[in-house]
């Protein structure tokens, strides 16, 4: 009889790169319980993790994803403020600063 046993990257330790609201890039270490993007948020925001949004590579992840396990030393994973009135930000956002759209 043959056993194979599997393990996710996700049940290790592991540091990413983070970029909190545009300001410096700094490290973060990812917990094992941490699994969503939400525990993520949650340890770096406290009960202000709504705020936030995640993006990797361009895509917007939802509170729910699974924290990726492919996030590379060189990879960065933003956490973008949301606009107030606004649900998802985009490049222009620094043009637009003083609208409300």
């Amino acid at each position: 009889m043959n056993v194979t046993t599997t393990t996710s990257s996700s049940s290790f330790v592991r540091t990413i790169w983070v970029q909190k609201g545009g300001r410096n890039e700094r490290r973060f270490t990812i917990q094992p319980h941490m699994k969503i993007i939400d525990d993520l948020t949650e340890a770096l925001f406290g009960d202000n993790r709504d705020l936030y949004q995640a993006v990797f590579r361009g895509q917007i992840l939802s509170p729910r994803a699974i924290i990726p396990d492919d996030i590379a030393d060189e990879d960065l994973l933003e956490l973008k403020l949301y606009k107030t009135g606004r649900q998802v930000p985009t490049d222009d956002d620094d043009d637009n600063e003083d609208r409300n759209i």
